[in-house]
């Protein structure tokens, strides 16, 4: 509802400002700077904004959660996610995980050449070519 009224205002104020003859709004706007409502209403429109992307993907999130999770999962994950390893285990899954992919990314690294080197002899000794 906070959102939908603050859009209504963004918009109606937009609106307003059409009818408004040129040089006044000219000089509206420098009232505004100087007084800093313009900056004022620059981090409304900020804090508007993130409020409503954080609201997309807060349903977006609860879709994904639904589809994959029943009821009781999700009063079993609560129930787990309480406990002294459960509190654990999320502040420690994400520094476990971006470990995992760059321990994968080296790996890659130096693997990849390798590879790379052999499937070109293997495809060299069965008479493939590969464009130079």
């Amino acid at each position: 509802m906070r959102s939908f009224l603050l859009l209504a205002l963004l918009w109606g104020s937009l609106c307003l400002a059409e009818d408004i003859d040129p040089q006044k709004a000219v000089a509206i706007k420098k009232l505004l700077e100087i007084t800093g409502a313009q900056a004022n209403r620059q981090e409304l429109t900020r804090t508007f904004t993130q409020q409503l992307k954080d609201e997309i993907l807060q349903a977006k999130m609860y879709k994904n959660y639904a589809r994959y999770f029943t009821l009781e999962d999700i009063e079993g994950l609560i129930e787990f996610n309480e406990t002294p390893i459960g509190i654990k285990a999320n502040r420690i899954m994400p520094i476990l995980m971006q470990e995992s992919m760059n321990a994968a990314q080296q790996w890659s690294e130096e693997v990849g050449p390798i590879m790379s080197d052999r499937v070109m002899k293997r495809l060299k000794a069965e008479g493939v070519l590969i464009g130079h």
